[in-house]
């Protein structure tokens, strides 16, 4: 019986420091652009960025800490 499976090029892995997975989430953050776009400009997979904001501290990926820490009173918001 013949093989079926056909020789193809495996593709390896690229890996990326912790300080260019940083960089690229600021840029995405600050820039105000869609993670979409953002992932085209470095030839990512839009996932990878929302994995990667995770890796921030809560103040730089714009989490609670970043808008005070606390929700606004309910006095506040009517």
């Amino acid at each position: 019986m013949e093989s079926i499976i056909k020789d193809s090029p495996t593709k390896t892995r690229r890996k990326f420091d912790k300080s260019f997975k940083c960089e690229v989430v600021r840029n995405w953050l600050s820039s105000g652009k869609s993670a979409a776009v953002i992932a085209k400009e470095f030839g990512l997979n839009e996932s990878l960025l929302y994995a990667w904001r995770k890796l921030l501290p809560p103040a730089e990926a714009g989490g609670k800490a970043a808008a005070g820490g606390r929700r606004p009173a309910v006095e506040d918001l009517q």
